[in-house]
């Protein structure tokens, strides 16, 4: 078990914080929500690891639609869970899925359900999906939910890498340019001051504007400004440790990053797509397979990635539960 700090709001709205053990961020979202607590935040207390290893510990979204299948195969035929996954174990190349599967194999053989042992194997599963591979157990749907989930997760990986391969070239063009303009005002400008100097007269404003960016250049990165920019690597440092080992840090960092990506010119119009479109594709799945309105606007709001969304969609569920009919919760959430 691990330490988590949490942040939210009652059932009452009272501000609410405090630490919780969970096996993981999914596992203490659902605790929070059985309690009737909507979740504003949910962070690893000092987390050190995530700090250290900043990448993805769970399973990548290829993985997760590759799983799926395998399992919807596994159920939909009628065979046993657990030697069925010990086998994709023995299979699995990656020593991180082979270590993830192994501890799914383990909660399932000692009598626990698929979402459970999906939830403590540490396959990084949003609470939202485990809650809807629950419900596929609880209905005997099982097969169809997992066939859900790997279309769900094939979209998204798709998406993924569709905004990439977009990303990819105007990236390339501009650290090209800014290592051509570095080159430049570093190597080749300098060799011709001497010669522009010699001329006497007045440069033309452009050509000496191209000098003294030169001039800049050369002095930023000259042995003089070594400790000037060690210190500025320790101060990112700090910084960097503010954001990732404070619950207030993490949060400002998260509504930085979040403003940013809705404000970010021509990215934020996409941003802002992705995330409702990943907010309405959970809700329509766990509502499709018969679970709670409340309860699937706020797994849905947490699914989305996005701190307004789930901020909104936890608003919308305390409507759902006052009687308001989800057309008009939905609606009031853009207000």
């Amino acid at each position: 078990m691990r330490t988590f700090e949490y942040e939210g709001h009652d059932q009452n709205g009272q501000s609410v914080k405090g630490f919780l053990d969970g096996l993981n961020a999914a596992h203490v979202e659902e605790q929070l929500i059985e309690q009737g607590t909507r979740i504003t935040s949910v962070v690893e207390a000092g987390s050190w690891v995530r700090f250290a290893r900043p990448g993805q510990e769970g399973l990548k979204p290829e993985e997760i639609v590759l799983l799926s299948d395998q399992l919807e195969t596994i159920a939909r035929n009628g065979l046993p869970l657990a030697p069925s996954i010990a086998l994709l174990a023995i299979d699995a190349q990656s020593r991180r899925v082979r270590r993830i599967l192994k501890n799914v194999q383990q909660t399932l053989e000692s009598g626990g359900t698929l979402a459970a042992a999906l939830a403590e194997g540490g396959a990084g599963l949003p609470s939202a999906i485990l809650s809807l591979i629950r419900v596929g157990e609880q209905t005997g749907n099982l097969p169809a939910v997992l066939a859900q989930v790997s279309k769900h997760y094939g979209r998204l990986n798709d998406a993924r890498n569709a905004i990439r391969q977009a990303a990819a070239y105007p990236v390339l063009l501009i650290v090209a340019a800014c290592v051509l303009l570095g080159l430049m005002c570093s190597v080749i400008v300098p060799q011709f001051a001497g010669v522009y100097g010699s001329f006497g007269g007045r440069l033309p404003l452009a050509t000496q504007i191209l000098l003294d960016m030169s001039a800049a250049v050369t002095q930023l990165f000259s042995p003089d400004m070594l400790n000037i920019w060690v210190y500025i690597l320790v101060f990112l440092l700090l910084v960097r440790l503010y954001f990732g080992l404070s619950l207030r840090g993490q949060m400002t960092y998260m509504r930085l990053q979040e403003w940013f990506r809705y404000k970010c010119p021509f990215f934020g119009h996409l941003y802002q797509v992705a995330v409702a479109e990943r907010f309405s594709r959970v809700l329509g799945l766990l509502i499709t397979n018969h679970a709670l309105a409340p309860e699937s606007l706020m797994l849905a709001g947490v699914a989305s990635g996005s701190m307004r969304m789930a901020q909104s969609a936890q608003r919308a569920a305390v409507l759902v539960k006052n009687g308001s009919r989800l057309s008009e919760s939905l609606a009031a959430m853009h207000e």
